[in-house]
């Protein structure tokens, strides 16, 4: 073979390697491409899904946040006692109610009411305390018994007073609590208030 036949052979399969490299690096890079766009529209796609997540999250928050600031009701309970002698003793229990949220919140007693109070009897060495019989309060005055309270928005507090007797001296539990019936958050919300107190 003489020198210039092999050099147009070399020449033919020099051109056909780089036109078949030409071919194939287009091919890859038409894939690459391709491939790429997909993933850049995927992964746009993806943002797109978490930002709408993230703002119905966020508008569920808010929601909640808005029911939540309708009705918040605070209460707190003071007790007082007092004694004749020699063994007469008298526990004056106070509640306050007050409604700082947006909307009223009629509080319907019967029924709903837990009012009490509960002498210590003796903690257990796990600290678990246990309680004797519990005697029930009620806000009776000479000329009406309450069985509900309105409470308005706004800083107006209702104070409600309860008194009992109580034949033994130790540490006692006044507690007062009432269930409001609301469906948004299952069994309801409870409002509640409770203070430990010496008798002697």
């Amino acid at each position: 073979m003489s020198v210039d036949r092999f050099k147009t052979a070399a020449e033919a399969i020099q051109a056909t390697i780089v036109s078949a490299g030409i071919l194939i690096g287009g091919a890859w890079t038409a894939t690459t491409f391709v491939t790429l766009s997909e993933a850049a529209k995927a992964k746009a796609e993806t943002e797109r899904v978490e930002a709408e997540r993230d703002k119905l999250v966020a508008e569920a928050e808010l929601t909640r946040r808005s029911l939540e600031s309708e009705h918040i009701v605070n209460t707190s309970i003071i007790a007082s006692t007092y004694r004749n002698p020699p063994d007469v003793r008298w526990v004056v229990i106070e509640v306050s109610l007050s409604n700082t949220g947006t909307k009223p919140v009629p509080l319907v007693l019967d029924g709903n009411l837990r009012f009490y109070v509960s002498r210590v009897e003796r903690v257990t060495n796990d600290g678990t305390l246990v309680y004797g019989q519990r005697t029930n309060l009620g806000f009776n005055y000479p000329d009406k018994s309450l069985d509900w309270f309105y409470l308005r928005p706004g800083t107006q507090i209702e104070k409600v007073h309860a008194v009992q007797r109580v034949d033994r001296p130790g540490l006692y539990l006044a507690r007062f609590a009432v269930q409001v019936p609301d469906e948004r958050v299952g069994r309801g919300r409870e409002y509640s208030a409770d203070t430990f107190f010496l008798v002697k």
